[in-house]
């Protein structure tokens, strides 16, 4: 709760709004939870458009998903482990598709991070990536070096953002 309200202060874009709940089930008092917000694309989530070429990817160090076949997963030239998140696609082929653009876009952003600012600015939304790991490293959150649930996402221009900020179950020294 302090990390996704400390991302909303920052002014982060897309953090998903999180709320303390009492679950009962049967009722039996389960616990106190932080319900929070899905991460997904639409108009009220990360407002970019699928169909003019808005991605959420997912990246994750964890190459568990590949060794199950994962179907929307690609590994950039840098060993970037990426889920293709959204947008669904129908058909096998589809997704093949899609995974090789995403894949040939990823690659390529990738070649002008070493080029200097003025190269890779027009290619990545420098403060997302500023910001977000301002926040991240604040809360020490042990899952944002690329552990899971690190999200990132083409918005419809084609600029990388990162964030929305997730999953902070292991931060503040809890993992």
């Amino acid at each position: 709760y302090i990390a996704y309200n400390l991302a909303i202060r920052m002014g982060l874009e897309y953090t998903p709004e999180s709320r303390f709940v009492d679950v009962v089930i049967n009722g039996e008092y389960q616990g106190n939870y932080l319900l929070t917000e899905k991460v997904e694309l639409g108009k009220e989530r990360i407002n970019e458009d699928e169909a003019n070429g808005g991605v959420l990817f997912e990246l994750e160090v964890q190459i568990r998903h590949l060794a199950d076949g994962c179907a929307t997963c690609v590994v950039t030239n840098d060993g970037v482990h990426a889920m293709v998140k959204e947008p669904e696609v129908d058909t096998a082929e589809e997704q093949a598709a899609l995974n090789a653009e995403c894949l040939e876009y990823l690659n390529g952003i990738e070649d002008k991070l070493d080029q200097g600012y003025d190269v890779y600015s027009q290619y990545i939304d420098v403060p997302s990536f500023i910001d977000w790991y301002i926040v991240n490293e604040l809360v020490k959150n042990y899952d944002a070096a690329f552990w899971t649930s690190t999200y990132c996402y083409r918005s419809e221009d084609g600029i990388l953002h990162m964030g929305p900020v997730w999953d902070f179950d292991v931060c503040f020294g809890n993992q």
